[in-house]
């Protein structure tokens, strides 16, 4: 009897992966940074991040609608090919706008917003979005979690405020690691604290 529920315990431990909880930041082309920053400006690694060759800078920006501003908004190096702006549902009801949630890159007919850095400032005419809450995977441990690329499930955390959070999408890419990436309105409402881990409980049909 013991050795069964050791043997339950153990699988459930190989199953579970970490949570990394995000808050709000920017991408940006280099032309962006150039006008923001000045001429030929390059982004610093400050700490790099879980998905590789990705990085928080040293670099800040702030936010400003005609409601409302945020200030100190981390820009997340490399440069990219498009701008992107990512904040909470609590954040977009700051600056009272209506933000899709979507996955990083989704910015079509998103709102706009004005960009303030410290040589200068840009006005994007989209490119405001609220995270997609997803579970990145690692490809050797897809098979061990049984699920697949595009793949949807559903996502335990357990604490003080257990939640399960649905529909969460899988991306399974050798350059990830293996972590369900969550925003900060996400993380308060689970009451994450470091060290917590999250397992899934249901795995719904590929591309469902």
């Amino acid at each position: 009897m013991i050795d069964i529920v050791v043997r339950k315990v153990q699988e459930r431990l190989a199953q579970t992966f970490d949570i990394e909880v995000s808050d709000s930041y920017v991408h940006l082309t280099q032309e962006s940074l150039d006008l923001l920053f000045g001429e030929g400006h390059h982004l610093s690694p400050y700490k790099y991040l879980s998905e590789r060759g990705t990085f928080l800078s040293y670099n800040h920006v702030s936010l400003v609608s005609p409601d409302g501003v945020l200030n100190k908004i981390p820009v997340i190096g490399p440069a990219r090919t498009y701008n992107e702006v990512v904040i909470s549902q609590s954040q977009a009801l700051e600056l009272n706008l209506e933000v899709p949630i979507r996955l990083n890159g989704e910015v079509e007919e998103s709102p706009g917003i004005l960009v303030v850095g410290s040589a200068g400032e840009i006005y994007l005419e989209q490119g405001v979005i609220s995270a997609q809450r997803h579970l990145s995977v690692k490809s050797k441990d897809a098979e061990k979690l049984k699920v697949h690329d595009g793949q949807r499930v559903s996502v335990c955390v357990e604490g003080a405020r257990s939640l399960v959070f649905k529909d969460v999408l899988c991306k399974v890419s050798e350059n990830y690691n293996t972590i369900f990436h969550i925003d900060v309105d996400e993380g308060h409402a689970c009451a994450y604290r470091p060290g917590v881990q999250a397992f899934i409980i249901e795995r719904g049909k590929l591309n469902d």
